[in-house]
């Protein structure tokens, strides 16, 4: 799954409303559309997390799902003109990405969808080692990752936003932590479900993430470009096995 992380932490994107319109803004099945010709394996997200191994993640959409285009374009002006954004004062980003042309690809496809807006999208390219170290140490805005879910269970996705060291988005929530807790360890499967849509619209409503799609790419065995003991226990993360390079 290729996935847009928000740093939240961002002096910028520490701002909901900023993430939201963001998320708004970026139209998935238009892009999906755009780069099918190049990757015909690419599909659709459905729900939060479309390989999370559980029924309920397809339960859990943003309100705006069903919105038409211009409804969420509408929104996502709105929102960035409550904080002083409009094509006369863009706001500006940057997105940080790794070196393999598709994901330059779906970067385009970003500026184009958000350039009416008034966002200014610069690009910061980075070989895969550099690029997953910048973003582990929080030093970018927004980043293109790409992850595979490593076993059949929500929890999979879920604990990436409470382990250090794939939280990416750096999103820090103690009620979000303490309820992925009990979601591992109840043995009741009512609360289990109960609290795995608690979590994923936490999610939704937070927004550190949004996924893209999902695309079948060869995933990176070896790394030449990680080439210090400490780089490579950090590129254990499970963010990081299976990177949009």
């Amino acid at each position: 799954m290729f996935i847009l992380v928000f740093n939240t932490e961002d002096t910028l994107l520490n701002k909901p409303q900023l993430r939201r319109a963001l998320q708004l803004a970026t139209d998935s099945e238009q892009m999906i559309s755009r780069l099918r010709a190049l990757n015909p394996s690419i599909r659709t997200v459905n729900g939060v997390f479309q390989d999370s191994g559980a029924d309920q993640a397809a339960a859990i959409q943003p309100p705006w799902s069903m919105w038409s285009r211009q409804q969420r374009l509408d929104r996502a002006k709105w929102l960035l003109q409550r904080e002083g954004y409009d094509q006369e004062k863009p706001l500006k980003l940057s997105i940080h990405l790794t070196q393999r042309p598709f994901n330059q690809l779906v970067v385009n496809a970003l500026k184009d969808q958000w350039q009416p807006l008034g966002i200014d999208l610069q690009t910061v390219v980075n070989p895969s080692g550099e690029h997953y170290r910048t973003m582990l140490y929080g030093n970018f805005q927004l980043g293109l990752a790409r992850r595979k879910a490593e076993f059949n269970d929500p929890l999979d996705w879920l604990g990436l936003l409470v382990d250090q060291s794939n939280n990416l988005p750096r999103w820090q929530s103690p009620e979000y932590q303490a309820l992925v807790k009990a979601i591992s360890t109840t043995l009741d499967g009512k609360q289990r479900e109960a609290g795995i849509k608690r979590a994923l619209q936490m999610i939704v409503d937070a927004a550190p993430l949004l996924p893209l799609f999902t695309a079948d790419l060869a995933p990176v065995l070896v790394r030449d470009d990680v080439d210090s003991p400490s780089d490579k226990t950090h590129m254990q993360s499970r963010f990081m096995r299976r990177e949009a390079q």
